[in-house]
């Protein structure tokens, strides 16, 4: 008799164990079909944002093929130039890395209130755009028509300033 209720609760407990396992096997089963469901997304997202990149890079690299480009951190400092921003203003890309963007136009506007002005406004997110007169290496005088834009990080906050435009001196000075 003693035997038999010890059989009889050692199969309850089986019978217990093996729902439990059940129960457990099919909450795995779940987890495991929404962890692969969230993979696929996952991986969808970074395929989608790869592409993304790879149009953003696509259109910088024809921006600086054709254009000059230059880009400024919120004080001025240079941060890099492209080959036409070389060839149009007569400087190598080390030889105006961390200069003030100063070095480009005439000393008196420099001092100005509205070039002051200009730099508050960029920092805002508020961008340039017209016809602007530079100074290049040796003081050769060069009209680009262009814009400078805020560049903004993920958060929205003007982090740089980008400069793109193009040479029109020729036809400036011809008038």
């Amino acid at each position: 008799n003693k035997a038999r209720e010890e059989a009889e609760k050692k199969q309850s407990i089986l019978e217990n164990t093996n729902e439990m396992l059940k129960a457990n096997e099919k909450t795995l089963q779940s987890a495991v079909q929404n962890a692969m469901k969230q993979r696929k997304e996952i991986t969808q997202k970074a395929d989608q944002l790869a592409e993304q990149e790879a149009l953003s890079t696509s259109r910088l690299e024809g921006i600086n093929q054709t254009n000059v480009t230059a880009e400024f951190d919120l004080e001025g400092k240079i941060l890099s130039v492209n080959k036409i921003f070389e060839k149009t203003f007569g400087y190598l890309e080390k030889e105006v890395i961390s200069k003030n963007h100063s070095i480009l136009v005439d000393e008196k506007f420099f001092q100005t209130e509205e070039y002051k002005q200009i730099w508050e406004d960029l920092k805002k997110g508020i961008h340039q755009s017209g016809t602007h007169a530079f100074y290049g290496k040796h003081n050769k005088k060069i009209f680009v028509q262009g814009t400078y834009t805020a560049i903004k990080d993920r958060r929205g906050k003007t982090s740089k300033i980008f400069f793109v435009g193009f040479d029109i001196t020729s036809s400036v000075l011809k008038t």
